[in-house]
């Protein structure tokens, strides 16, 4: 089990192969997220410049934004039993972002241990939330009639709205 966040040259936030959920689209916007995050808390440890690190963190809480809502899609097409909590969970982290961003902007001393929480944070929710998104996927796709394709169709459609703002970024 991979040890996220750690302080001083961080080894940041690590996904390893037990931490795959099993659907590839999100499985890929969890390791780009997990690089965007590792790009932020590069930046906001070492780098000292202001400006680079408000352009990694709004990199980072744009992209969490594209994939939670792309998850949201994917919960909301299979009627995701564990939806209302797993949202809840996202508009959490969204605050604690909006907070970071905050702290960044004012040159908050305390911002680098948030980003550690927020890594924290988004190693468990992916560990324990997404693996049970993940489990469930595949469970009601193989025993509950809910078929496959529907899954697949969800997963692939999620966040097409936004592909043209992140058509840089990894579906």
């Amino acid at each position: 089990m991979a040890s996220p966040v750690t302080t001083g040259a961080s080894r940041g936030l690590i996904l390893e192969a037990e931490d795959t959920v099993g659907i590839a689209k999100i499985d890929g916007q969890h390791r780009f997220l997990a690089s965007l995050y590792n790009n932020m808390m590069k930046i906001l440890e070492g780098d000292g410049n202001h400006e680079h690190g408000i352009y990694g963190f709004t990199e980072f809480f744009s992209y969490v934004n594209y994939h939670f809502s792309s998850e949201e899609q994917i919960m909301r097409r299979v009627l995701y039993p564990e939806y209302r909590s797993h949202l809840f969970d996202h508009r959490n982290l969204i605050a604690t972002l909006e907070l970071l961003g905050r702290r960044i902007r004012q040159r908050d001393d305390g911002a680098v241990m948030l980003a550690k929480v927020i890594g924290q944070w988004l190693f468990c929710h992916i560990r324990i939330a997404d693996k049970d998104l993940g489990w469930y996927l595949a469970v009601d796709s193989a025993f509950n009639s809910v078929d496959t394709a529907v899954v697949a169709t969800a997963a692939n459609q999620a966040g097409d709205s936004d592909l043209e703002r992140f058509a840089r970024y990894p579906a």
